[in-house]
């Protein structure tokens, strides 16, 4: 009877791997480089770099199809203050994709959005995050562009409902 079920269990263990959602991320960026990487929330140290590899992954960017061999890529040659669509494969399921800009190689401004204490989920601060979203998208295709959005902290919360 347990050879009948030991084969069944592989079959379990491999959809579940196959089920975890997994998340991309920029974790570092330049006028001329990005780096990415992905991986899931679920273990210990399971996205980047240093994580245990979830297998070879494919990159496209930039017109490029690259294989990463960990769950993270440093792309360079790429022209500065210029956009760039990626996607992140692992066996051929689509992990993640995104945009990126790099860095202009020089400037004279810098616009980034700072946002602190979350809150509760009430309408104040989705209308907050409206008016943040908003200015965005009218300085995307701007030559003064958000760059990134710098984090206060206080922003995980445990259950408010209580």
């Amino acid at each position: 009877m347990r050879k009948r079920f030991f084969p069944l269990l592989i079959v379990a263990f491999a959809v579940h791997a196959n089920a975890q959602k997994f998340y991309t991320y920029v974790m570092d960026l330049g006028p001329s480089y990005v780096q990415l990487a992905w991986g899931t929330t679920t273990g210990e140290n399971t996205i980047g770099r240093s994580s245990p590899s979830f297998g070879d992954a494919e990159v496209q960017i930039a017109n490029r199809k690259l294989i990463a061999v960990g769950n993270s890529i440093t792309v360079g040659d790429l022209a500065p203050d210029r956009s760039y669509k990626y996607t992140v494969s692992l066996h051929g399921k689509v992990l993640g994709q995104g945009e990126v800009r790099t860095w202009a190689a020089n400037s004279q401004k810098l616009t980034f959005l700072v946002v602190g204490d979350f809150g509760t989920g009430k309408a104040p601060q989705y209308n907050i995050a409206r008016a943040m979203w908003d200015e965005y998208q009218r300085r995307a295709g701007t030559g003064n562009p958000v760059r990134f959005l710098l984090s206060l902290g206080d922003n995980v919360y445990g259950d408010v409902r209580g």
